[in-house]
């Protein structure tokens, strides 16, 4: 027993958004949706080649502190805005998609968005 199950879920996806926010940035986006979203995930697009990602390659991610030690990033929303802010010294990073190490990406090869589910 437990929750709802919902077949079709209503999932928006912002525009992209170049750069990624360096450390100690942040970003808000607006979805305008009017109600507020039951789920926020920020996803990150490979614009230049790094880690082994290419271009095109879609991956979530995480907010850290440097490459040994990582932080959720919780994500804000509200009826129209979604966002994030990370603190001095926090930058998006992911794992390399060949070797799994803890990687910061480089804001400029990278864009942000953000899937919202409604």
């Amino acid at each position: 027993m437990g929750g709802i199950y919902n077949p079709a879920p209503h999932i928006y996806r912002t525009p992209d958004v170049t750069p990624l926010p360096g450390a100690g940035g942040s970003a808000v986006v607006n979805h305008n949706a009017g109600t507020i979203p039951s789920d926020v995930i920020l996803e990150t697009v490979c614009l230049t080649a790094e880690f082994g990602y290419a271009i095109g390659d879609v991956v979530q991610c995480s907010e850290q502190l440097n490459v040994a030690q990582s932080d959720y990033l919780p994500c804000w929303f509200n009826t129209t805005q979604v966002g994030f802010a990370m603190a001095v010294g926090y930058t998006l990073s992911a794992h390399n998609k060949a070797t799994g190490a803890h990687v910061s990406l480089t804001p400029a090869n990278w864009s942000y968005r953000f899937c919202v589910q409604l």
